[in-house]
């Protein structure tokens, strides 16, 4: 079995990157690729783990732009230590920390109250997603599942108009082969 579209605790992920590897080898998958949101943070590990269970590792990311409402780019076979790549990730992951703070402002008007270290405690060095959130908030008390936390409170027109740095279509196809990668369109019929 194949799973070219996968994410860890990097981005918007349940799983490390290695127990995501694992949870994909019991499952039956042999080819795979961890696809996070705008970071490579997760290959390294993932591709370890693969080599250990005997698995094909495909370097990944999948890169947010800001054309045709939030369409997501997929990059395949890329090279995850590539300077300019890494540089953007960095652009991107920057971008993602900036919004914390009006995050929990949000929040903090619906008389939730989580600190940013909350929040950066479950994005490891990967980029700070809404899910990371929602877990400050179940360990907080405040929901009992990540469900809860989107309906309610993340997945709100207040929330979805807090605005992060995102590539452009042009920028995430040239990145993604000027890092050796094949691009593909995620998410064609969303």
């Amino acid at each position: 079995m194949i799973d070219l579209h996968t994410h860890s605790n990097k981005s918007d992920g349940e799983l490390s990157p290695s127990e995501l590897m694992e949870k994909a080898y019991e499952d039956g998958v042999n080819i795979i690729s961890l696809t996070d949101h705008d970071n490579v943070s997760g290959n390294a590990e993932a591709e370890k783990k693969c080599s250990e269970l005997g698995m094909k590792f495909i370097t990944g990311i999948e890169i947010s732009t800001d054309e045709f409402k939030d369409l997501h780019i997929l990059g395949y076979g890329i090279d995850i230590n590539n300077p300019e790549l890494l540089e953007k990730c960095e652009l991107f992951r920057k971008s993602r920390i900036s919004r914390v703070k009006t995050f929990i402002e949000c929040l903090a008007r619906h008389n939730i109250f989580i600190t940013e270290e909350d929040v950066l405690k479950y994005s490891g060095s990967g980029v700070v997603a809404r899910p990371h959130f929602a877990h400050a908030m179940i360990e907080k008390g405040y929901v009992s599942s990540t469900k809860q936390a989107f309906e309610e409170y993340l997945a709100t027109p207040e929330f979805n108009k807090i605005k992060r740095y995102k590539a452009s279509f042009r920028e995430a196809f040239r990145l993604i082969h000027n890092a050796g990668g094949i691009a593909v369109m995620a998410h064609p019929y969303q």
